[in-house]
């Protein structure tokens, strides 16, 4: 398959299709994106006011919960001015006080994180970064894995490379019917995440610590970034194959 456009992409799992939010800002698949004949898809930030955002807003939910496995490559990020968040994925993670919870898993602009090697989890997008679960480590020009927990309780965290939590957070009440979204959140300007996808992972609930460990493993090492997996890990010298 030639490098080109991307009009939808579709989960191998069930019939989630997300496709352009705006018909005239694309992403695109590049057939060397993620290495010499690994492909990935490449997200702007810089495309119209919302990039080249995909989405679906009549997607699967799950009260219990949901868990985020992305392995992304980080681009450069605009600052913009309406929100701090760039999520790489948009969500309804959960049903907790009778609101279908959103849930963001991502990265923020550079007036928020200067330093601009935080990956983040959580409902906010304003300007107080330490209201989501923060994980350094993520730099730009940099792949890896981004993870987001979000059970049906306040106890969201966010982990990358399979390393240890950030801090773990509480919903704010953001309300998501059913809005699923990859490289950026649907509708919102200067909310549009600069980077390259390689894979997406959504499981219901929160995985056990192996269930998520083999996850990690497999994630890691199919992408070839398996040495940023913690020396503690399980498979940070073999993968989580039979």
């Amino acid at each position: 398959v030639a490098s080109g456009k991307v009009t939808s992409w579709a989960s191998r799992v069930g019939s989630l299709t997300l496709s352009n939010y705006d018909a005239a800002y694309k992403p695109d698949y590049l057939v060397d994106g993620w290495g010499t004949g690994i492909p990935a898809v490449d997200f702007s930030a810089g495309a119209g006011v919302t990039g080249t955002v995909l989405t679906n807003t009549s997607g699967p939910v799950n009260d219990a919960g949901m868990s985020v496995f992305a392995v992304v490559k980080r681009g450069t990020q605009l600052d913009g001015s309406s929100s701090s968040m760039r999520p790489v994925m948009q969500l309804p993670v959960a049903l907790k006080s009778a609101v279908r919870q959103q849930g963001l898993l991502g990265v923020w602009r550079p007036t928020t994180s200067p330093t601009q090697d935080y990956a983040t989890a959580g409902q906010f997008t304003g300007s107080s970064f330490s209201n989501n679960s923060n994980v350094q480590g993520f730099a730009a020009g940099g792949k890896g894995l981004l993870y987001g927990e979000f059970p049906n309780t306040d106890a969201i965290k966010a982990r990358l490379n399979g390393g240890l939590p950030g801090p773990t957070k509480i919903y704010y009440d953001v309300a998501n019917a059913s809005t699923w979204s990859m490289g950026g959140q649907r509708n919102v300007a200067d909310e549009s995440f600069d980077g390259s996808v390689f894979m997406v992972l959504v499981v219901k609930g929160v995985p056990s610590d192996a269930v998520r460990q083999k996850i990690e493993g497999y994630c890691m090492w199919r992408a070839g970034i398996e040495a940023q997996l913690p020396i503690a890990h399980p498979y940070y010298r073999d993968g989580p194959y039979v």
